[in-house]
């Protein structure tokens, strides 16, 4: 099974930075995980919202093939 990628967020992320691999990614079959410190909602320099999943803490890198 392959790799997934991880976004890494916090508030004021560039939204176009965060959004768009976030769906490209999933468009082409990959697992895909956002951490913020702490997990939850964050928003966009641009007000667009995101939620991360889990904690920054909480990652282990050697669980991803790409960080964003």
């Amino acid at each position: 099974m392959a790799k997934g990628v991880l976004i890494l967020i916090d508030n004021g992320f560039e939204d176009t930075e965060a959004l768009y691999p976030y769906y490209r990614m999933q468009e082409a079959g990959l697992r895909v995980a956002v951490a913020g410190s702490p997990h939850g909602e964050y928003k966009g320099k641009h007000g667009c919202p995101l939620r991360a999943d889990k904690s920054a803490r909480a990652i282990t890198v050697s669980n991803y093939s790409a960080v964003i």
